[in-house]
């Protein structure tokens, strides 16, 4: 059934555009500044993934296997310990089946994309001296983080996706307008 669901979410994606609108940039001229861009993409409903795109749901079928190894489950108790919260088979069959159903849903999710003002543009890119140095710290500290505890960081990592997807259907509905044909 996940694998199904996966090649499901993947031909959706590819038939219905989204590839080649999340590349889109401005027209020529002057552009307007980074936050109008952002914000403007932000309320394209063009831009947002129509449910939990392939990598992320990686992430979140690897979910019981991380909680294993996370350095949170010496904390609180491991599979099989008296009064433990990590979860066991019956748990991983759970969250593959949510998981395959968050990929095919048709609830709204953030794309890196909307961070993006042209098509040209990468994530990296810094316009001034005082971002590299801010990029370059969370850079370092995460990669400090990541390197000390890498299953708690993906553990983070997935919950603040899957938080977020509450927070993007209630933009999608709320703010983000159809695109408008000239």
């Amino acid at each position: 059934a996940y694998t199904s669901c996966c090649a499901l979410r993947l031909a959706r994606f590819n038939v219905a555009g989204h590839a080649a609108e999340m590349d889109k940039s401005y027209p020529p001229g002057r552009p307007p500044s980074v936050p109008k861009i952002v914000l403007n993409n932000f309320l394209r409903r063009k831009l947002y993934f129509q449910g939990v795109p392939a990598p992320v749901a990686a992430a979140y079928a690897l979910t019981p296997m991380i909680l294993h190894f996370s350095a949170l489950s010496r904390q609180v108790g491991a599979v099989g310990d008296a009064g433990a919260w990590a979860i066991g088979r019956r748990g991983t069959v759970a969250v593959l089946i949510a998981t395959a159903l968050l990929m095919v849903s048709p609830f709204p999710t953030f794309s890196s994309k909307m961070f993006k003002t042209s098509a040209a543009d990468s994530h990296l890119r810094s316009r001034g001296a005082l971002q590299r140095v801010a990029k370059a710290t969370i850079g370092v500290v995460l990669a400090v983080g990541f390197w000390k505890f890498p299953f708690d960081g993906v553990l983070l990592l997935n919950l603040g996706h899957f938080v977020s997807i509450p927070l993007a259907a209630i933009v999608y509905n709320q703010f983000a307008e159809a695109e408008r044909r000239d």
